[in-house]
């Protein structure tokens, strides 16, 4: 009886230092789940309509500069919105939105005034990793030296759960000619006549801002991938595994063999400058010796797409806290 006892105490004790905490200030909540990658989340009542969530891998949230996202607004009304531990979950509520956040894992669910879900995070919906800004590009040419500390901070991942009849508008102004971006994937930065906006509005009748300022990727959260990573390739007599790639130079002279991607490449010479200086220069995979100049490949067969996951998905590449 004495070991069961000694047992019992233990198990609980385990079960006390893993409780979530929960810190409620005014108007906003903060919590430190027991599980996921994020260890703080943070939930601030802005209004009515709208709750602002921010949370990080790191042991606080960092001090950041006045956003130029958002408009600075007074402090809503007590007694306009409640924020309750209620178990399981902390609950924030306003006249016309509910969030509930699982203390467990931090993933958060977005729910109307009637109580029918708007937004549901995916499980294991943030992800973070260490992001340090490469050399190159920095982008100072003034003689400045920049702060370690700037070159260091996170990128971070959103997923949420989506139904098949949903839609997506926003984004800005791009070049794809994509009005509903529901299942299609927008790089978000600022290029000429492309204008990204980092929102967007649903047809379920709720809007996401995120405010950053960093590159973001919206839809599939991969990197490009070459044309075999991709999809599955078949030649043009049906083989699988690549396509069939003709090479027909200007004099006439025929070259036919696999290819498991399309490839786009600077013929520039190996050893130039250029092709020393960047990643750009050199022939790495065209048929090497053959005279491209002038003539004309086909690429030949069937792409077969792979299947994904229906998820919004916003990735930010890289968010860097400035020094204050």
């Amino acid at each position: 009886m004495k070991r069961i006892k000694i047992l019992v105490s233990g198990l609980l004790l385990s079960s006390t230092m893993m409780a979530a905490v929960v810190q409620t200030n005014g108007n906003n909540v903060t919590i430190t789940p027991d599980g996921g990658q994020a260890k703080v989340v943070y939930l601030e009542v802005i209004n009515n309509q709208i709750i602002r969530v921010r949370a990080t891998s790191k042991d606080a949230l960092p001090v950041k500069p006045a956003s130029l996202i958002r408009v600075p607004v007074a402090a809503p009304a007590k007694g306009s919105y409640t924020i309750t531990d209620e178990g399981d979950n902390v609950v924030v509520r306003t006249q016309k939105v509910k969030a509930v956040v699982q203390k467990a894992t931090g993933q958060i669910t977005f729910f109307d005034a009637s109580g029918k879900q708007l937004l549901k995070e995916a499980q294991e919906g943030k992800k973070f990793w260490d992001f340090t800004v490469p050399e190159r590009e920095l982008g100072m040419k003034t003689g400045y030296t920049v702060p370690e500390e700037q070159k260091h901070g996170l990128s971070w991942q959103m997923k949420f759960d989506s139904p098949d009849d949903e839609a997506f508008y926003g984004l800005g102004q791009h070049q794809s000619e994509e009005f509903n971006m529901k299942g299609k994937n927008e790089d978000l930065f600022q290029y000429n006549t492309k204008v990204s906006i980092p929102f967007v509005l649903s047809n379920k009748n709720y809007g996401l801002l995120w405010d950053s300022y960093s590159y973001c990727r919206f839809g599939n959260p991969n990197d490009y991938l070459q044309l075999n990573r991709a999809f599955k390739l078949y030649d043009k007599s049906g083989k699988e595994g690549h396509l069939t790639g003709t090479y027909i130079d200007a004099r006439g002279k025929k070259l036919v063999r696999d290819e498991d991607s399309i490839y786009y490449e600077y013929g520039t010479p190996e050893k130039s400058l250029i092709a020393q200086q960047t990643d750009n220069g050199g022939i790495k995979n065209f048929p090497k010796g053959f005279q491209l100049a002038g003539s004309n490949v086909v690429y030949e067969g069937v792409l077969e797409p792979r299947t994904f996951n229906c998820q919004l998905s916003i990735v930010n590449l890289f968010c860097i806290t400035p020094a204050t």
